[in-house]
């Protein structure tokens, strides 16, 4: 019998532990493959191994798109990390930033950049974090009034 219930619950239980690594893996050359321009598979492989590749694909893949699949991949994990501690803190399964405020911080800091009352008594301070506050929430181009 080729199909054994010994076999079968090997792979099933095989396949129930390795969908999350897959996952990752389709999840990463998705990043490496897509982007604002297109890149062909082999000249993907000739960046990540070093041979024989342009220079415009190879600044592509290492200086933009795996710095930044590995900022997502840390970033991810480190959420993942800062939740489990919450919930872990709290006892609660459903625990949320909201819990402790961090959610609400968030937005202070933001309309304190925003607003320019991050050193009330330096007009350069001042002006210098409602500049970065504007840059940061004008992300289209368009600019607020300066200093």
């Amino acid at each position: 019998m080729f199909f054994s219930s010994n076999r079968f619950s090997f792979i099933f239980v095989l396949m129930k532990k390795l969908w999350i690594p897959f996952v990752l893996i389709l999840l990463i050359a998705g990043d490496l493959f897509l982007g604002s321009v297109n890149l062909s598979f082999p000249d993907i492989i000739n960046a990540l191994t070093g041979h024989d590749s342009t220079d415009y694909v190879y600044k592509i893949i290492w200086n933009f798109r795996i710095p930044k699949m590995i900022t997502a991949l840390l970033a991810g994990m480190s959420l993942a990390v800062c939740g489990a501690q919450m919930q872990t803190l709290f006892r609660n399964p459903l625990a949320d930033p909201h819990v402790l405020g961090i959610s609400s911080g968030a937005v202070a800091w933001c309309g304190i950049l925003r607003h320019g009352i991050f050193m009330a008594g330096c007009r350069k301070c001042t002006c210098l974090a409602y500049q970065f506050g504007n840059r940061c929430l004008c992300m289209d181009g368009s600019t607020l009034p300066s200093c």
